[in-house]
């Protein structure tokens, strides 16, 4: 049986209104209407309470309604993208700050050993914030597949999508690129 049906089912076994529910619940009568007719679904929080007030268990509203926990699976996903999406954005912050910051003693290299560390210090997290930029693009993009290039998250231009399998490629080339002239520089005597 389908959430929508036992919500509605029970309700009337109880003598409820769609407006005692609603109060009961602090949500609008029409909300109420829209879980009954499967149009929208309760929340978790919300879904547990109904739960005590209809005198139901969570398993028995939910078992055997596949578009309902369909509909959950979505949000944890939602949820954990943004969980995700919070530590790349951190992690990216970070490691901008690091790579930017040998730039204010740029002018104040006077020898080229000085300059080496600094381009060798840029490098490095350079390198470092390449694959989380690729994982922030990877969630921003997520699954599509078909364009190689899309617009930029942010401002103007366009990115490699990082979903596309030629797009991995790029980054993956890109960042050996880079990690190619890093150690060369290491290697290249000041």
């Amino acid at each position: 049986m389908m959430l929508a049906n036992i919500l509605k089912q029970r309700r009337t076994e109880l003598g409820l209104t769609q407006s005692n529910v609603a109060s009961q619940l602090h949500v609008r009568r029409q909300t109420v209407s829209n879980w009954e007719t499967g149009k929208s679904y309760p929340d978790i929080p919300t879904l547990v309470a109904i739960s005590k007030l209809y005198k139901l268990s969570l398993d028995y509203m939910l078992k055997g309604d596949e578009r309902y926990m369909n509909q959950v699976k979505k949000d944890y996903q939602l949820i954990n993208q943004k969980k995700d999406g919070k530590w790349l954005n951190r992690a990216m912050l970070i490691l901008l700050g690091l790579t930017l910051l040998p730039v204010l003693f740029t002018p104040f290299a006077t020898t080229a050993q000085e300059s080496k560390f600094i381009g060798i210090w840029v490098m490095t997290f350079v390198l470092l914030l390449m694959p989380v930029s690729y994982l922030k693009l990877k969630s921003l993009y997520q699954g599509d597949v078909t364009d190689l290039f899309v617009p930029k998250s942010m401002g103007l231009g366009i990115t490699i999508n990082p979903n596309h399998p030629l797009g991995f490629l790029l980054w993956l080339v890109l960042e050996l690129v880079l990690l190619g002239f890093y150690i060369l520089t290491i290697l290249t005597p000041a």
